[in-house]
């Protein structure tokens, strides 16, 4: 069994996913994806995990969980699901992955990034997550969360 969590879903579950563990006669059986430190209890099955996937797998921080199990399913054929080949193979990639990704972008105020969305939305009608990649790629720092905000912000006409 393969179990993908974010830390605060893994809190969320953490008495019945530990319950799991102990009831499971091979606790090899059970493969748990989630970055950072595992909670007592949950060490022998948590797997290698870490933002240095970004580099191999893409995407954002917030689906790595779910990528790295894609990842292990997509490469059965290497570990057959063996929970050590399982964790060698994922230590392997990053031992061989660069560093954590750090970004050097450039911190705006809202009204320049709102500003930026607006003019943006001028020339297309781009969804809201590509413009925020299209931001990043340009070089410029901005969280999904606030983007998010600042984006609605100016499609319902509420800028200041």
């Amino acid at each position: 069994m393969i179990i993908a969590l974010s830390k605060t879903y893994l809190q969320a579950v953490l008495h019945d996913l530990t319950n799991a563990v102990a009831a499971m006669g091979k606790k090899a059986d059970l493969l748990l994806v989630s970055t950072g430190t595992p909670p007592y209890g949950l060490e022998e099955v948590q797997l290698p995990c870490d933002a240095r996937f970004l580099n191999s797998l893409g995407g954002s921080r917030t689906s790595l969980n779910a990528r790295v199990a894609d990842h292990i399913i997509t490469t059965s054929d290497r570990h057959e699901f063996n929970s050590a080949k399982v964790k060698n193979l994922l230590q392997k990639n990053l031992d061989h992955s660069k560093d954590l990704l750090r970004y050097d972008r450039r911190k705006q105020t809202d009204f320049e990034i709102r500003s930026w969305i607006r003019a943006r939305l001028n020339i297309d009608d781009s969804s809201r997550s590509s413009l925020l990649r299209e931001l990043r790629d340009a070089g410029f720092a901005c969280e999904q969360r606030r983007f998010a905000g600042l984006y609605e912000e100016v499609t319902a006409g509420n800028c200041r």
